[in-house]
């Protein structure tokens, strides 16, 4: 594993990942629905914020996000912002949405959930 890509510009693999969350420097950011979430499990320190709300949350209050989601809202300028979903597909959507927000370091982990599952059975 000394040899593995921990990341790049725009996304967070396996070996980055285990090493963010690890040291406790992540933003993990689940963007399935809750109902898949919660059914298929979390990856460690992840938050469910579904897809199809993350605009909107990007833009509320920090009160507000905290309120909601039970987290501090992260901020445009934080570089641990990493987004998950279930095989890699709607995190890459969500880091689009969140760069044209204005998080412009925030990384996807295109393995997703599914990679997550099969790597931590090993």
């Amino acid at each position: 594993m000394a040899d593995a890509v921990l990341e790049d510009e725009n996304n967070v693999y396996y070996p980055g990942l285990v090493k963010r969350i690890e040291s406790g420097d992540i933003q993990l950011i689940d963007v399935r629905g809750k109902e898949e979430a919660l059914g298929q499990g979390l990856i460690p320190k992840s938050f469910n914020l579904p897809f199809g709300e993350l605009k909107d949350a990007l833009n509320l209050s920090d009160d507000e996000f905290k309120s909601k989601y039970g987290q501090c809202k992260p901020s445009k300028t934080d570089t641990n912002i990493v987004f998950h979903c279930g095989i890699g597909k709607r995190s890459i959507k969500a880091l689009a949405v969140a760069r044209a927000e204005g998080y412009s370091l925030a990384k996807n982990f295109p393995g997703g959930y599914k990679e997550w599952a099969e790597e931590t059975k090993k």
